[in-house]
C-alpha cells in the first residue's frame, strides 16, 4: 500500500492490484479502510474481447462483521472501465471480480485511493 501525503497534511492511501477474472467471483481485493472516509476505485477490463462481473462488499466489523452489497453485479464490458466512489465508513471494502462467460477470462486492473477521515 503506498501511502502519499499531500500539502494538506493528509495521508492518501493508494495502490493497484491486477489479474484475470474466474468462473466464480474471487476477491480483486480485501481493503482495510477503518481510517478511511471517502474512497475512489478504478476497475478496467483490460480484455479487448471478454467481460467482467463485478460487486462490492462492505463490512462495519473488520474482524467479524456480515458482509453487505454496497454494488450488486455489475458489468464491464472489453476494453471499459468503471469509477466506483465510496463516501461512507466502512471497516472493509471488497471488491470481487469474475468472468461474463464461463471459460472466458479477462485481465482487469483495480486502482485505489482513501482519504482519512
Amino acid at each position: 500500500m503506498g501511502v502519499t501525503v499531500v500539502s494538506s497534511g493528509k495521508r492518501i492511501q493508494e495502490n493497484s492490484v491486477s489479474g484475470n477474472s474466474t468462473n466464480s467471483y474471487a476477491n480483486a481485493v480485501v481493503w482495510d479502510t477503518r481510517e478511511l472516509g471517502e474512497k475512489t476505485l478504478v476497475l478496467t477490463n483490460t480484455d479487448s474481447t471478454n467481460a467482467i462481473y463485478y460487486q462490492v462488499l462492505v463490512t462495519a466489523n473488520y474482524a467479524s462483521g456480515q458482509n453487505f452489497s454496497e454494488i450488486t453485479e455489475t458489468l464491464i464490458g472489453a476494453d471499459d472501465g468503471q469509477r466506483i466512489h465510496l463516501n461512507n465508513p466502512h471497516a472493509k471494502v471488497i471488491v470481487q471480480v469474475k468472468s461474463a462467460v464461463n471459460g472466458s477470462p479477462a485481465g482487469y486492473q483495480l486502482d485505489y485511493e482513501g482519504l482519512p477521515t
